[in-house]
């Protein structure tokens, strides 16, 4: 019985060895090798430091990373290569991207980065990165190209547009007080999204400027925008207001052509005022117009004249035609109205009919914007003497009607309002 137990605990050593021997050589096997090329749990070499394998000590993870910057254009999405990349977290670092536009950093410490890049032409984009030890952190970057910014002119037009005013008009540039004109701002490309912005203001204002106002003040992409007059200009400071656009506040990008702020006249009107019948012959009308600023006191820095032109003279019973020239009648205040007479002396024989012809305009001067002898909008006149038959009696009569004329360089269409003088009997 003795000899069967003892051979029992012989078999159980053996078998406890063996477990033993088995489970030592395994853990020699999984130890990483140090620096020399030793294999061994302590990782002798390695300033112990232990891989992802050490099972008798706790592992030390890597501090380092890798960062990788990849640039590109915003608007078409290809690769900018030449930027310069700067990563912070404490001292900066710079790289440069490549034809794909990458810059790579490695071996970096690990956590949060502020990266930018840059690159002339370009606006300089930020963002932040965290690196991390595995695998290479990745961030990308949109350079968007420096704006380029174009402005319309403040084009009055003549008569007084509120937009897309004709070119041909000669007038300075100019806005009435109280009222707007739209301006087209181009911004290529659009900053829709960048975080950029341009910002506009009428700059140069002033008592002796004017001033005026324009909207909206902050803008991203090409926009149409509305600029308003307001205090007018004072003669001899025209052309002083300008839109100013900035980007992001700071960097002037462009500025419009000068404008001034100013009221001029237009809607010429001649009603019927009385009877002229004497040794001259026709009758007066009351000269009236309005200010295309709905404020006809706004017309004190404006000069108004009319210009008459013979066009046809029946002969007789009236003279002989005076060559068509045209005559000014001078210049006087464009903030009082008048009182205009039309007659003709001596007076015309009984018979026989006929008739004498004169178109009529106005031209006109701003003294704060500089304009001189332009036409006023909508003042053309017919003037016309006649001699007619009624029954037994030679009678004599004026009308004058609106009518589109052309005077010289001078053009403009029908004023408004017309009169007539009472029949004049002829002896």
């Amino acid at each position: 019985m003795w000899g069967w137990i003892a051979a029992a605990i012989v078999v159980v050593v053996v078998v406890v060895v063996a477990v033993v021997v088995y489970l030592l050589t395994r853990e020699e096997e999984s130890a990483p090798p140090g620096p020399s090329g030793g294999q061994g749990a302590g990782g002798a070499g390695n300033g112990g430091e232990k891989g992802p394998g050490c099972v008798k000590e706790p592992c030390v993870e890597s501090t380092t990373g890798d960062l990788e910057v990849t640039v590109t254009d915003r608007a078409t999405g290809n690769p900018i290569q030449g930027a310069t990349v700067t990563i912070t977290r404490g001292a900066p670092q710079t790289g440069t991207t490549d034809s794909d536009g990458k810059a790579t950093f490695k071996g970096i410490e690990l956590g949060s980065y502020k990266v930018e890049a840059a690159k002339t032409g370009y606006l300089d984009p930020a963002t932040t990165a965290n690196v991390v030890a595995q695998p290479t952190t990745s961030v990308g970057l949109q350079l968007i190209k420096d704006p380029q910014v174009t402005l319309e002119r403040v084009r009055r037009g003549n008569p007084y547009v509120s937009k897309n005013a004709s070119t041909t008009s000669g007038m300075p540039d100019s806005v009435p007080p109280s009222k707007t004109y739209e301006v087209e701002i181009k911004v290529t490309p659009s900053l829709d999204g960048s975080g950029h912005h341009i910002d506009l203001a009428v700059i140069n204002t002033s008592v002796d400027n004017g001033t005026a106002t324009v909207s909206p003040t902050r803008i991203t992409k090409t926009t149409k925008v509305t600029v308003k007059g307001d205090v007018q200009t004072k003669p001899g400071h025209a052309g002083k207001l300008k839109i100013q656009a900035k980007l992001d506040g700071a960097t002037v990008k462009a500025e419009s052509a000068g404008f001034t702020v100013c009221a001029h006249p237009f809607n010429y009107r001649d009603p019927y005022h009385s009877d002229v019948n004497g040794a001259s012959i026709g009758m007066r009308v009351s000269d009236d117009w309005d200010s295309d600023s709905g404020t006809f006191a706004d017309l004190d820095e404006t000069e108004i004249s009319e210009l008459v032109a013979e066009v046809r003279s029946d002969s007789p019973p009236f003279g002989p035609r005076g060559a068509g020239r045209a005559v000014n009648s001078g210049y006087l205040p464009g903030d009082q109205r008048t009182i205009d007479t039309h007659t003709i002396a001596p007076r015309p024989p009984a018979g026989p009919a006929g008739k004498r012809i004169f178109d009529q305009l106005c031209i006109f001067k701003c003294k704060r914007c500089g304009a001189t002898d332009k036409v006023m909008p909508n003042s053309g006149f017919k003037i016309t003497h006649e001699v007619f038959l009624d029954g037994a009696q030679w009678k004599h009569k004026t009308t004058k009607n609106g009518a589109a004329v052309t005077i010289g360089a001078h053009s403009t269409q029908a004023g408004g309002t017309n009169a007539t003088s009472p029949d004049h009997n002829l002896p």
